[in-house]
């Protein structure tokens, strides 16, 4: 919703996970600095090629993936686009 708010297209990484590939890839996740204001995230543009304009869109692409496929994910930060290759897992589920 932020990034439609923000009048781009993609989805916005609200969090990070400690000890997935998205943080050993280096992801940024969206988050409050030291004054409180809200800095964002990185915005997911592609996966494997395909576009991601929104949630749709990325939930789409994501049942298509098996766990430990290796994708190419592609994403802005600070208006530049970034290219990774990541192996996807299953995460335990939270308690």
């Amino acid at each position: 919703n932020i990034a439609k708010q923000l009048g781009v297209k993609g989805v916005l990484i609200s969090e990070v996970i400690k000890g997935t590939p998205a943080e050993r890839v280096g992801l940024d996740g969206t988050y409050r600095d030291r004054n409180g204001e809200i800095q964002l995230g990185d915005l997911i543009t592609a996966i494997n090629g395909k576009p991601i304009r929104e949630y749709d869109d990325l939930y789409d692409i994501l049942s298509e993936i098996n766990a430990g496929d290796t994708i190419k994910l592609s994403y802005v930060r600070h208006k530049k686009i970034y290219h990774v290759d990541l192996k996807t897992i299953v995460l335990p589920k939270r308690r």
